[in-house]
């Protein structure tokens, strides 16, 4: 056969995901002489590696911060977007202090303990507890609000 073709009357053509030069193939079956690209698998290196695999031969996992943890077959990237608390072309930064959730959208509570408001990256539970008189995970209700609700629940019962 010539030089990337193979097969019964050498009519089928190389994969052009054969590592080095891509002209070169077994003349009988068509697997690559010597490796894939990079995202694609042996021994033919016509299939892309599984969504949640990238790289050489598919031999690096995606990031579990990954949505998914589907990411590029070549490279890796997190190409449809992280996790909640989780930013960068890998997912691999977390969100800065005081902010969480998806894209960082959502500030830390006010009331959260400490002089930073610093919470949970991903569900923003406040790191260090609430300020006085309010109540976790996120700080958001103060114990007068509970209370307040638990007498008109109980008024409104009797």
């Amino acid at each position: 056969c010539d030089p990337g073709t193979y097969g019964k009357d050498c009519n089928k053509i190389c994969s052009d995901h054969c590592a080095g030069d891509t002209t070169s193939c077994n003349h009988v079956d068509g697997t690559c002489d010597q490796a894939c690209e990079k995202g694609y698998l042996m021994p033919f290196c016509t299939e892309k590696c599984p969504n949640t695999t990238f790289g050489q031969n598919c031999g690096e996992s995606c990031n579990t911060t990954c949505l998914n943890r589907e990411c590029n077959h070549v490279t890796g990237t997190c190409d449809i977007g992280c996790v909640d608390g989780y930013i960068g072309d890998f997912c691999e930064q977390a969100c800065d202090q005081g902010t969480y959730g998806e894209d960082r959208n959502e500030n830390c509570s006010d009331t959260c303990a400490g002089e930073t408001n610093s919470c949970n990256h991903v569900n923003g539970t406040c790191n260090l507890g609430c300020e006085k008189g309010y109540l976790m995970p996120l700080c958001t209700k103060s114990k007068s609000e509970k209370h307040a609700f638990l007498v008109i629940t109980l008024l409104n019962f009797c």
